[in-house]
């Protein structure tokens, strides 16, 4: 059986842990059940689990009082600030392999949901949180709002090619040019240069003869 983890005196969000829960006649398993105070005074028992992995941060009143801030709670532009800071600083957290546990950071000013909705706006209809530089961290001017076709066009596999002043990935160069994805790919893999290999027209096919 593992040690259990003493975690009297600890500061989880708004609340303080008092001690280890005793019990009370008729409640079971409280081997790892805390007695904690919140800030507004109110005190309740919790997990061990649900103090750790940050799903527990006051007795209900910070929901509350950020519903009262900025009347953004529950709103799609809310829940992708909740999930880029669970998924960066919760090892428990669907993705947090690919994010915080590769090294993925939030911006200290974007702990905070109002300088986050301060610097990004209303999430737009359609789309979700997507970086840039899919290589940096969620930070003001490395995020953008957008769409899943957007946010295929820069995962960190993608090919990106730079011409004409502009880089892009070989989908969208396909789309402007009108030169096959295939062919811009073969031509890239015979050591052509970005330039040539999205502004050279393709050789018309050559008919066959009868």
């Amino acid at each position: 059986m593992a040690k259990l983890i003493d975690l009297t005196g600890q500061i989880f969000g708004r609340l303080v842990v008092l001690g280890k829960f005793s019990g009370e006649a008729g409640f079971k398993s409280t081997s790892s059940r805390w007695w904690c105070k919140c800030e507004c005074g109110v005190e309740k028992t919790y997990g061990s689990q649900a103090l750790r992995n940050g799903r527990t941060k006051s007795c209900g009143c910070l929901d509350l009082d950020l519903k009262v801030k900025h009347g953004m709670y529950g709103t799609p532009t809310y829940r992708s600030w909740n999930s880029m800071v669970a998924r960066c600083t919760n090892p428990r957290a669907p993705n947090y392999q690919d994010y915080g546990g590769a090294g993925v950071a939030v911006h200290e000013r974007w702990r905070d949901f109002a300088s986050f909705f301060s610097d990004m706006g209303e999430r737009p209809e359609g789309t979700t949180l997507d970086r840039i530089h899919v290589t940096g961290d969620y930070e003001p001017g490395n995020c953008r709002w957008a769409s899943s076709v957007e946010q295929q066009r820069n995962k960190r596999n993608n090919h990106m090619l730079t011409a004409n002043g502009e880089t892009r990935c070989i989908s969208e160069w396909a789309e402007i040019t009108g030169i096959q994805k295939v062919t811009i790919r073969a031509r890239i893999r015979k050591g052509w240069s970005h330039s040539d290999a999205v502004n050279t027209p393709p050789e018309p096919r050559r008919k066959r003869s009868n």
